[in-house]
């Protein structure tokens, strides 16, 4: 047993990943780097 999807967790052809969503998780997840960033400046 495996929680594993390769149609999900890969980037092969046919896989059900919208690599759209990947832009959105990027500038989320750098959120918290972009606010230290910009508190040091100040």
């Amino acid at each position: 047993y495996s929680l594993y999807d390769t149609g999900l967790a890969t980037y092969a052809e046919g896989d059900q990943f919208d690599h759209k969503s990947a832009e959105g998780f990027i500038y989320v997840w750098g959120l918290p780097l972009r606010s230290v960033a910009k508190a040091q400046k100040k």
